[in-house]
């Protein structure tokens, strides 16, 4: 199984690529995606894209992990995760 976790973010994103086997886990890579902001969100979505179709095709995952924000009572919160 290799598993790659993601905290999405439209200006930066992090991530790290797991592989367990057995009982044994392995870090196979991590690292962030940063993305200008002086482009625009369809822009840094298709760079989002292609930057993880990327990872997901190099390194054969089998199963992805996605950070969810939490919105809470203040959608201003929420709103600001995505500058």
């Amino acid at each position: 199984m290799i598993v790659l976790g993601i905290d999405p973010g439209l200006s930066v994103s992090g991530f790290s690529l797991i592989k367990k086997e057995n009982r044994c886990l392995y870090l196979l890579d991590c690292g962030y995606l940063s993305m200008s902001s002086r482009k625009s969100i369809p822009e840094r979505i298709g760079i989002f894209h292609d930057f993880y179709a990327q990872k997901i095709d190099q390194w054969q995952v089998t199963d992805i992990a996605l950070e969810t924000p939490f919105l809470g009572k203040n959608a201003q919160n929420f709103l600001s995760l995505a500058t």
